[in-house]
């Protein structure tokens, strides 16, 4: 099952400052698909966003597009 929005949140702050700490310069995050949400939507997708958006650490991200295959 997936993380509740709190623990998610904790979660990415604490990988965002580690691999700030390591000198990453580019990062992957891969949330969940939502299916164990109410209604089946993915509530975290929005709320990764509006997260990373906050970061200082974070100076650009960008989104996957649809359907795209992760590697």
């Amino acid at each position: 099952s997936g993380m509740r929005r709190e623990e998610a949140r904790e979660n990415l702050g604490a990988f965002i400052r580690e691999a700030h700490q390591q000198g990453l310069r580019c990062v992957r995050v891969i949330h969940g698909k939502g299916l164990g949400s109410a209604g089946r939507t993915p509530i975290l997708k929005a709320k990764v966003l509006s997260w990373l958006i906050q970061k200082q650490e974070v100076i650009a991200f960008a989104q996957a597009k649809i359907g795209r295959a992760h590697v």
